[in-house]
């Protein structure tokens, strides 16, 4: 007998049951393989990111400046300067930004290189002294200058009077003022500027010229009024500074000085080193205040004209126009949340086209009219609003 043969029944059954359950596994291994987990396919190589193109930069940065976020359109015009050759109208709009966020250094550098010295000397094309458009971008990338020299003498005006740099302010002063003749904001900045650089005679003129030209402009008054108390015209200039102090009461400026003017033997204050100040300051090319007139602002409902006469000027003005169809006069007007003009700001033109005496007689009654301010959100906004002037012959 086998040594198989000595085992219990039971376990001989076991052992063989076993072998025949492991027979059955290799054979069914055998006929059906294990299939291996399939190798994960390799990740496509995505394709490198197109590099933005000058245009959508440009783009980019004029819709962040309408949001007013000046800070983040001056870094993308900056990554938009080193994607093309020199170009004034950008250097220009970095200027600027660089001046709105408090790197007046900066700007002052940039307004006064070569390339921006030839713009400010770029008088020609009579076509090309306007302001810039609301789609100023295309001007950013062609590489040539195509704004107007106003804007480079302008802004450096700006900022020597926040240097205390008269002689650069008086020399830019005349420059923007020679540029739009027919401005009162100029005139002001000149007066401004000669008075601090010693030409008394200049400055009151260019004051007076001033709130001749914009007879509703607040600063204007004001600095004849100064300028009447030191030459002892003290009817003259409680006259002016109470008018100043009517047109806005919320500067503070007017107000005291028509209170020291009461006292006797005061002497005048000094001289104004403000250019625009309060809500109108939105007017400084130089500052953040909003809203720019070259900036497109959405709102729910736009400002509308509720009260516009138009009376006409002396038949002996219109005379010197020789019309001979009534002639539309477009302006832009800056209207306050209460419907109330606030500035106004004409076209380029020159006294040889339009009599002064015909800027003051409109711009006086354009300061009557009454305005619905536009809105958003159901709330009143200071916005622009371009009007227009309808001369008849």
């Amino acid at each position: 007998m086998t040594h198989c043969a000595r085992l219990p029944i039971a376990a001989t059954l076991a052992l063989l049951l076993c072998v025949a359950t492991a027979a059955h596994a290799q054979g069914t291994a055998a006929r059906h393989p294990m299939k291996r987990p399939a190798t994960p396919a390799a990740p496509a190589k995505l394709a490198p990111a197109l590099p933005p193109r000058p245009m959508e930069l440009a783009v980019q940065a004029r819709a962040l400046e309408e949001q007013g976020n000046y800070l983040a359109a001056l870094g993308v015009l900056k990554t938009l300067r080193g994607l093309q050759a020199p170009d004034a109208d950008l250097e220009l709009a970095i200027a600027l930004d660089e001046a709105r966020t408090g790197l007046a250094d900066s700007a002052w550098a940039r307004l006064h290189t070569p390339l921006m010295n030839a713009a400010l000397a770029d008088t020609g094309g009579i076509g090309r002294r306007s302001e810039y458009p609301f789609q100023r971008e295309p001007l950013w990338v062609n590489g040539h200058f195509d704004g107007w020299y106003w804007y480079v003498a302008r802004a450096r005006a700006e900022l020597a009077l926040a240097r205390r740099d008269w002689r650069e302010a008086m020399s830019m002063a005349s420059r923007a003022a020679s540029a739009r003749p027919l401005s009162g904001k100029e005139a002001l900045l000149l007066a401004i500027a000669a008075g601090h650089s010693g030409d008394a005679q200049l400055s009151e003129a260019a004051a007076a010229w001033a709130a001749y030209l914009e007879p509703w402009l607040p600063e204007a008054h004001y600095l004849s009024g100064l300028w009447a108390w030191r030459n002892g015209k003290r009817d003259d200039a409680r006259a002016s500074l109470r008018t100043a102090a009517e047109l806005d009461s919320s500067w503070r400026d007017p107000v005291l000085a028509l209170a020291r003017l009461q006292l006797p033997a005061m002497p005048a204050d000094s001289l104004p080193t403000r250019f625009l100040v309060g809500r109108r300051a939105c007017a400084l090319l130089t500052s953040a205040k909003r809203p720019k007139q070259e900036e497109y602002i959405q709102f729910d409902a736009v400002p509308m004209l509720a009260f516009n006469p138009m009376t006409q000027p002396p038949d002996s003005l219109r005379s010197q126009l020789h019309l001979k169809k009534p002639t539309q006069l477009f302006l832009q007007v800056l209207v306050s949340e209460r419907g109330v003009p606030l500035l106004v700001e004409l076209p380029y033109v020159t006294e040889a086209q339009v009599p002064a005496a015909i800027v003051n007689h409109i711009v006086s009654v354009v300061g009557d009219w009454r305005f619905i301010a536009a809105r958003r959100f159901e709330k009143p906004q200071r916005s622009w609003a371009s009007v227009q002037y309808l001369l008849q012959p």
